[in-house]
């Protein structure tokens, strides 16, 4: 027989299943229990509620991706800006992207989801995760346009981060800009350059234009 530190991973392993295939709202507490072959009230006993698992399952999701597709991409704080913002790109599009199974890929279209439309339950994951990547972008971009005002770096990083929202909507929507552009593990260095490429260009265009004022 299990001892009880196990039900909570149990839960958690549970969670993921049951979130990546009904979402929070579809979720039944009762299914994840069954599935973690747990008592009934073992989520709110270990967890607190159904929203707090949900949030942990998030948690957990984003930190594993982290770990095998770091924002780094094995470039140093050193390293010129346009090196590092071409390693964030491509480091958070594989976090997003490159998931290696279903139950993963909707897991990251559900973080993307909340990215873009944060639901009342995450602000840990916000404050935690989102902002410190949000902020680590915005330095890069800061740091290639010294000229540029606060306003102007702050639109501009939301522009580059914009363009992973896209990949939140059906493969069959993405797949009507072109079936090159799908997010399937073999297109994701295409995909990432052309986004960094995109960046990089309008970033230029900017720094000129701040740097003649």
């Amino acid at each position: 027989m299990q001892t009880d530190t196990a039900t909570p991973q149990r839960l958690l392993e549970a969670g993921r299943r049951v979130f990546a295939k009904s979402g929070l709202d579809g979720a039944r507490t009762r299914d994840i229990c069954n599935l973690a072959r747990a008592n009934v009230a073992a989520v709110n006993y270990h967890f607190g509620s159904k929203e707090q698992l949900y949030v942990r399952v998030l948690y957990d999701h984003i930190t594993r991706m982290r770990e095998l597709y770091p924002l780094d991409q094995g470039v140093t704080p050193d390293s010129p800006p346009e090196d590092r913002l071409r390693a964030f790109i491509r480091g958070l599009l594989q976090q997003l992207l490159a998931s290696g199974d279903e139950e993963n890929a909707r897991l990251g279209k559900m973080i993307l989801l909340e990215m873009v439309q944060p639901s009342q339950h995450v602000d840990i994951l916000i404050q935690d995760l989102i902002r410190p990547t949000n902020e680590r972008l915005r330095g890069i971009v800061a740091e290639m346009m010294p000229e540029a005002p606060a306003s102007a770096v702050t639109r501009c990083a939301a522009g580059i981060m914009s363009q992973f929202s896209l990949f939140r909507f059906d493969p069959r929507v993405i797949a009507t800009i072109g079936s090159d552009f799908m997010p399937q593990p073999e297109h994701l260095p295409e995909v990432a350059d052309a986004i960094v490429e995109f960046a990089l260009g309008g970033i230029e265009r900017l720094r000129a234009h701040f740097a003649s004022q």
